[in-house]
């Protein structure tokens, strides 16, 4: 996930407009389908390997972009590295690590819909950390709204039964990777007066937390092989 450059000015006339809701559109579609090639991708390898191997590549492919920008990754890192290497554990070793492990016991529609409930979760979070945020009866009620929304789907899809434990261990998974979620983005606007490069920290985050998942699918997974078909270097790719 790469956070857009607070020192962008957004632009006023229409055609920018168009450019900026253009991108928008393509990013929710390619988020959207990530649950898809996550699917695809866990039907050959572990959850956490597969989280640790998508993010280390996805952060690896960014430094040619970093270079064509000229943004020097080493005096960034140098900068700001504290705030960086925490952002890393959070964002992609804690949440994306959550994230895979429910999205490997829940279907990929109803993964998408509780994942989607994460600007109901920033929203209560903005109000808990900035003054100028506060929640508003009309927020509250759209926020209750939604989440008895998510508690409905995720009973029905669960058969509202004891005998699918496992869909509701990967349902409570996607609720607490969407609140560490939700707290790296306030920690990103408590920031945004830092000027740090989002292609740096996006790029440092992907790949310290990408060994991360890995080191930890080592240990605890112990993949037996890694010889893939083509549809999960295809999937895996597409993550990235």
């Amino acid at each position: 996930m790469a956070y857009p450059s607070h020192n962008i000015q957004p632009q006023q006339h229409s055609s920018g407009k168009l450019g900026v809701s253009s991108k928008a559109i393509i990013a929710c579609v390619l988020w959207g389908s990530a649950f898809a090639g996550a699917k695809i991708g866990l039907q050959y390898a572990d959850p956490i390997f597969l989280s640790g191997i998508r993010f280390t590549l996805a952060g690896l492919m960014l430094v040619p972009v970093m270079m064509f920008r000229n943004v020097d990754f080493l005096r960034e890192i140098k900068k700001h590295w504290p705030f960086m290497l925490l952002f890393a554990v959070l964002q992609t070793f804690m949440q994306y690590g959550l994230f895979f492990l429910g999205v490997d016991r829940v279907p990929g529609a109803t993964s998408s819909i509780i994942i989607g409930a994460g600007p109901l979760f920033i929203a209560v979070m903005a109000h808990l950390s900035f003054k100028n945020d506060r929640l508003t009866l009309r927020k509250t009620a759209a926020i209750l709204l939604g989440l008895s929304g998510i508690i409905f789907i995720s009973l029905t899809q669960g058969k509202i039964s004891t005998e699918n434990p496992e869909f509701y261990t990967g349902v409570g998974l996607l609720l607490l990777s969407v609140l560490v979620g939700g707290y790296t983005n306030i920690m990103v606007a408590r920031k945004k007066d830092s000027n740090i490069s989002p292609y740096a920290l996006t790029s440092f985050a992907h790949i310290t937390g990408g060994i991360l998942l890995l080191i930890t699918s080592f240990i605890n997974e112990k993949p037996a092989s890694f010889s893939f078909p083509i549809e999960f270097y295809g999937a895996l790719l597409w993550l990235a």
